[in-house]
Order: C-alpha cells, then sequence, then structure tokens
C-alpha cells in the first residue's frame, strides 16, 4: 500500500466534491457521531471550520490518494491550542478502505507535516461514540487529556494527545 497525501483546497471544486464523495461513502461516521447521514454542506464545514484564533492558512485538508483515487481525507491545524501541537481535526477513510492499514499510513504521513511544522505533539479530539475510532488512536499511542462537549455531536468528545 502506498497512500499518497494531496493537499485540498476549497475554492476548487473538483477537490470539494471528492471530500463529499468520501463522506458519503463513509456514512456510519455521520451515524455514529451526529445521528444523521452525511450532508452535502458537510464537505465545505471540513474547509471552514476553524478553532478560535486560527486562519486559514494555519489548517490543511489533505485527501489521501491510492491507485489514483482519493479514499479518505484528514484537516489538520498547525499549531492549536498551543503553538508546538499540530490538531487533527478529522481522519476518515471511505468504509470499504477502512481496516486495511491506510489509517496508519495516513498518520505517518500527518507526524511528517507536523514535524515540518515545528510540532512536538499531535492531538486529537473523538466523539466517545465511534468506538472504533478511540480504539485506533489509543493503539496509536494517544493517551486520553480530558472529555468536552461539543455542540451537535452525539456524547463527548475524548481529547488524546501524542508526542512525536
Amino acid at each position: 500500500m502506498v497512500l499518497t497525501l494531496h493537499p485540498l483546497h476549497a475554492n476548487r471544486i473538483g477537490d470539494v466534491a471528492a471530500l463529499r464523495q468520501v463522506l458519503e461513502d463513509a456514512p456510519a461516521y455521520s451515524y455514529l457521531v451526529k445521528g444523521r447521514p452525511p450532508l452535502p454542506t458537510d464537505a465545505g464545514d471540513v474547509f471552514n471550520d476553524l478553532p478560535t484564533g486560527l486562519s486559514v492558512s494555519d489548517k490543511l485538508v489533505a485527501g489521501f490518494m491510492y491507485n489514483d483515487q482519493m479514499v479518505g481525507f484528514a484537516d489538520v491545524c498547525k499549531g492549536y491550542p498551543e503553538v508546538h501541537i499540530a490538531y487533527i481535526g478529522l481522519l476518515i477513510f471511505a468504509e470499504k478502505y477502512q481496516g486495511r492499514g491506510f489509517g496508519r499510513e495516513a498518520l505517518t504521513h500527518i507526524h511528517t507535516l507536523a514535524r515540518s511544522w515545528n510540532c512536538r505533539t499531535l492531538r486529537v479530539a473523538v466523539i466517545e461514540s465511534n468506538t472504533r475510532a478511540l480504539t485506533f488512536w489509543k493503539k496509536k499511542g494517544f493517551d486520553q487529556l480530558y472529555r468536552k462537549t461539543f455542540k451537535g455531536y452525539i456524547g463527548d468528545a475524548i481529547i488524546l494527545e501524542r508526542h512525536l
């Protein structure tokens, strides 16, 4: 398996459509964390939702390509909530590509990205109802820091962190 990372941009229609397709091909995620199917507007939200104090230039949305097809994507913010932390907003793969080792390979790309930003730590929030994702992050060495409620999600977010 060889995944390549491809930066995505909200102003490129093809990028938005490809991101939307991944979300539509992973409906279990939306049901698990929001209690509803993926909406057409969810793709735009990935590009536009930013933590307080960050700008668009502090966020990378990147597709993971396999055999010239986008099979997943991640959004990662630089310097949130502290300058030395890279925050993973979402790492997701179309359901037919889950469980094949792509997450592990994508995490390697994210590590490289975080190091290029001079970040020393990765942080991620996982909605507690998404037990499969929680298991993935814990197996990758992430430790729970705390829990937090996010509006619009089912259950609390579990905030996890791992030093690079």
